[in-house]
């Protein structure tokens, strides 16, 4: 799916900030997983954006038990979800309050050791993909 779900196999380093939460780097363009304007509203949309180092660029990953993780924007307090639960393409990625849906639980698989990692959704078997988006 070429829209924010997709990729068979969209991949992702994590690097740890000095503040002990994470920014996520498409390593094929360089790009963060940022939160658009650094919002913090529910149902803000994900993109991706220069590495900047801002707020919007922040995650914690918060294990849920059984390999599944949360995605939490701190700026906002809002995790990563996927908005409506949507499956097709062009489907966004957005920031939503926590409501403990699949829609919002991830896993992390290694690929590589180079530190890469693949991020599929529980609910909808699709892999984070976030394409450039404009607003």
């Amino acid at each position: 799916m070429p829209s924010n779900l997709g990729d068979e196999n969209p991949l992702w380093v994590i690097c740890m900030n000095n503040d002990a939460t994470v920014k996520l780097i498409n390593p094929k363009n360089g790009k963060a997983l940022d939160v658009w304007g650094a919002g913090t509203a529910a149902g803000t949309n994900v993109q991706l954006w220069t590495d900047n180092g801002s707020n919007a660029q922040k995650w914690r990953i918060e294990s849920l038990g059984d390999g599944l993780y949360k995605l939490i924007n701190p700026h906002s307090g809002k995790v990563l979800d996927i908005k409506n639960g949507g499956t097709s393409d062009e489907t966004n990625l957005q920031i939503w309050s926590d409501n403990d849906m699949l829609t919002q639980k991830w896993r992390l698989r290694r690929y590589h050791l180079k530190g890469e990692i693949n991020i599929p959704n529980s609910a909808v078997h699709a892999s984070l993909y976030v394409g450039s988006l404009s607003h």
